[in-house]
């Protein structure tokens, strides 16, 4: 980020254009050899990791949304030859324990792993129901069986 004063005296705060930044420095100043001393190789490692957090803070505050944050389960898989079924959408008009049930049920008939279910239950919301899950604390939403106690409470 780039603060520059404007015609007012304000600080103005901008995002570094891309062609703007260093390339990165290369990990191992030895030039690919193995660092010997454990301290620096630890301070390498605790370098390189900060790095990555300020590249993926510049991500999200240039394009203002971290998608990786709303993948809940990253390694979830799918069988093969999946097809989602025509699920009806709840929008908090029926009852969320039947439509939970129905949800569950289908899944599991088509060998869907728990990971993947979680993942998939948000594309049966609709409207408010929708809304209301994707502002549950993330803490709400670590297992099925959170997002089933979180959805029908």
């Amino acid at each position: 980020m780039v603060e520059e004063p404007n015609h007012a005296g304000h600080l103005i705060v901008q995002p570094i254009p891309r062609e703007a930044h260093a390339p990165a420095p290369n990990p191992n100043p030895t030039g690919g050899r193995p660092i010997q001393n454990p301290v620096i190789a630890a301070l390498m490692a605790k370098m390189a990791k900060l790095e990555e957090s300020v590249t993926k803070s510049e991500k999200i505050s240039v394009g203002g949304i971290d998608l990786d944050r709303l993948c809940m389960y990253p390694n979830a898989k799918l069988p093969d030859k999946f097809k989602m079924p025509d699920l009806a959408k709840f929008n908090e008009s029926g009852d969320p324990k039947t439509h939970l049930y129905g949800y569950h049920a289908a899944m599991k008939l088509l060998s869907v792993e728990s990971e993947a279910m979680s993942q998939l239950f948000p594309q049966n919301l609709s409207g408010p129901a929708f809304c209301c899950f994707l502002s549950l604390d993330i803490s709400k939403r670590r297992t099925w069986e959170d997002i089933g106690a979180a959805f029908v409470s």
